[in-house]
C-alpha cells in the first residue's frame, strides 16, 4: 500500500515537472518571437495578456460596474461568469499583479488538470502508460496555450476532469456536484457536463444505489447558473442579458439551432476555392481553423464511441453540439480543448506510429498558434 502511495505521487511529481518545462518552453518561445524594442512596455508575461484576458482583469478589479467603460464593453462582460476573475481578485489582494495573477491560476490549474487526468485514466481504465499518453496530448494540444494565459480555460477543465473523477472514480457525487457548479461559474458552457451527471444518476437508478443524500450533484449546478443568471439581473436587469447581448452584436458568437452548419458551410466553401481560401488569413483564423478543429474533434471522438465509457461520450458530443451550434464560433479552436475525452480517447491508442503522427501535427501548430497570440493577432 505505501508503495502504491509513493509510486502515485512519483506520478504526480513527473507530471507537475514535465507541465510546468512545457510552460517554461512556451513563455521562452513568446518571449523569443517578440519585439521588445518596438514595445518597451511590454515584458516576458505580459505579451500573453491579449483579448479577452482584458475583460477577466477588469470583472477582477471593478467587477460588473460600468464606470468609465462603453456601454458595448460594459454590456460584453456579462459573457463572462466570475468565478475565474473572484479567484484572480483573490490572488491579487497578496501582492501579484492581475497578470501575474492570472498566470499563477491557469498554469497551477494546467498542473491540477495534468494529475488528475493521469489517476482518471489510469483508474478507469487501469492502464498507466494510457494515461501518461493522455497527459502529453492533452498539453501539446494546438492550444494548450491556452493554460499560459490569464484565461478561464485551465480552470475550467481542471474542475470539469475533477467533476468525473468523482463521478468516475471516488464515487462522490455532492463533491462532483460542486465542482460542476464551480465549473459553470468559471464558463457558461459548463451546463453541457448535465447530460454526463444526468447519465451517472440514471445508471445509479439502475443499481438501486440512488439516494437523495447524492442530489447534490444535480442541486449544487443548477444553483451555480442560478446565480449567474442572479448577478446579470442585478447587473444588467435581465438574467439572460448575456444571451440578448451576445445576439445583439455583430462581433460575437450567437447560439444557433442546427449543429456543424457553421462547421459544414465552411468546408464546402473551402472544396470550392481551397488555394484561394487557404491563402486569406482572415478566412483562416476566423472559421477555417475553427471548423476544422470542430470536425476534427467530432470525427475522432466519433472512433473513440466503443473505447471510453458511455459517459465520457456523452459529454464530449453535448458539448460538441452545443459549441458548433453557434454562428461565427471564432473560438471554437480553443473550446474543444475542453473535450478531454478526445486525449483520452488518444492515450487509449498504443501504437507508436500514430501516436508520433498526432504529435508531429500537434506541436508546430501549439507553436505556431502562440506565436500569433504573443503577437497581438486573433488566436482563438
Amino acid at each position: 500500500m505505501l508503495i502504491a502511495v509513493q509510486k502515485k505521487y512519483r506520478d504526480w511529481v513527473v507530471i507537475a515537472i514535465g507541465v510546468l518545462e512545457l510552460k517554461a518552453l512556451l513563455f521562452l518561445w513568446g518571449y523569443s518571437q517578440f519585439d521588445f524594442q518596438k514595445f518597451p512596455d511590454e515584458t516576458w508575461y505580459s505579451i500573453w495578456s491579449r483579448w479577452d484576458s482584458l475583460h477577466y482583469q477588469r470583472i477582477a478589479q471593478h467587477f460588473y460596474t460600468r464606470a468609465d467603460l462603453s456601454e458595448q464593453d460594459f454590456h460584453f462582460l456579462s459573457h463572462f461568469p466570475p468565478g475565474y476573475s473572484i479567484l484572480m481578485s483573490v490572488i491579487h489582494s497578496a501582492g501579484p499583479s492581475l497578470v501575474v495573477a492570472g498566470l499563477i491560476i491557469s498554469i497551477t490549474a494546467a498542473v491540477v488538470a495534468s494529475c488528475v487526468l493521469f489517476e482518471l485514466v489510469h483508474q478507469d481504465f487501469n492502464n498507466r502508460p494510457a494515461a501518461f499518453r493522455a497527459v502529453v496530448f492533452m498539453n501539446i494540444f494546438p492550444t494548450a496555450y491556452f493554460t499560459n494565459v490569464p484565461y478561464s480555460d485551465s480552470l475550467y477543465l481542471a474542475l470539469a476532469l475533477v467533476a468525473f473523477y468523482f463521478m468516475r472514480v471516488s464515487k462522490h457525487f455532492n463533491a462532483a456536484g460542486f465542482m460542476i457548479a464551480l465549473a459553470i461559474f468559471t464558463r457558461v458552457v459548463g451546463i453541457m457536463l448535465m447530460p454526463a451527471v444526468a447519465l451517472a444518476l440514471l445508471e445509479k437508478y439502475r443499481q438501486k444505489e440512488l439516494s437523495f443524500k447524492q442530489m447534490g450533484i444535480l442541486l449544487f449546478p443548477i444553483a451555480g447558473f442560478v446565480l449567474y443568471l442572479y448577478l446579470n439581473y442585478i447587473s444588467y436587469g435581465n438574467p439572460l442579458f448575456f444571451l440578448q447581448d451576445s445576439a445583439s452584436q455583430s462581433h460575437t458568437v450567437k447560439l444557433g439551432f442546427m449543429p456543424f452548419r457553421e462547421a459544414v458551410t465552411t468546408l464546402l466553401a473551402f472544396c470550392e476555392q481551397p488555394l484561394t481560401l487557404a491563402n486569406d488569413s482572415f478566412f483562416r483564423m476566423t472559421t477555417g481553423w475553427n471548423s476544422a478543429f470542430v470536425l476534427l474533434t467530432t470525427f475522432a471522438c466519433v472512433c473513440f464511441i466503443r473505447r471510453l465509457p458511455l459517459i465520457y461520450s456523452v459529454y464530449a458530443f453535448s458539448y460538441l453540439f452545443f459549441i458548433s451550434s453557434m454562428t461565427w464560433g471564432l473560438s471554437n479552436a480553443r473550446y474543444v480543448f475542453a473535450i478531454f475525452p478526445l486525449f483520452v480517447g488518444l492515450g487509449l491508442i498504443n501504437n507508436r506510429v500514430i501516436s508520433l503522427t498526432v504529435m508531429s501535427a500537434f506541436l508546430p501548430l501549439l507553436f505556431y498558434f502562440s506565436r500569433m497570440l504573443v503577437l497581438g493577432d486573433w488566436a482563438f
